[in-house]
């Protein structure tokens, strides 16, 4: 339970007066300004595909809260985690989404083999968060 201190009409007041000073004080991890404490791998899982092409599924991942909520208007960056010459990423940097996803799709370039997808929250906030996807790309 919050105490309110006195002068402040509702705990609504309360807590928009201690976000200000705090950074989302009173959030319950799924604003805006919620904290990423992972990130998870939602869709794409276990691909292959003829190198030069695109993975049949979109590269999928969701932002975490450490209270388990999704967070939205997170900026996601995706890369190339091991060499894959030309491999791309389009969009390479995306905003989750209100359930806290962001998408990708992943072109391999000429290079055969096992690729690894890097996704991380901006390098400039921290904690940063970053999980990783592979999959493979046949001649």
């Amino acid at each position: 339970m919050v105490s309110v201190p006195p002068g402040f009409r509702s705990v609504a007041r309360f807590c928009i007066a201690v976000g200000a000073l705090a950074g989302a004080a009173c959030s319950d991890g799924t604003g805006p300004n919620a904290s990423v404490h992972s990130l998870e791998v939602v869709g794409g899982i276990n691909q292959s595909a003829r190198i030069n092409t695109s993975l049949p599924v979109p590269i999928s991942i969701r932002a975490m809260s450490l209270s388990r909520h999704p967070v939205r208007n997170v900026l996601i960056f995706f890369s190339s985690a091991t060499y894959s010459a030309g491999a791309t990423f389009e969009p390479h940097l995306v905003y989750t989404n209100k359930d806290g996803i962001a998408t990708t799709t992943w072109t391999f370039g000429a290079s055969p083999g096992t690729n690894t997808l890097e996704a991380c929250t901006n390098p400039l906030i921290t904690p940063r968060a970053c999980t990783t996807v592979t999959a493979t790309a046949t001649e």
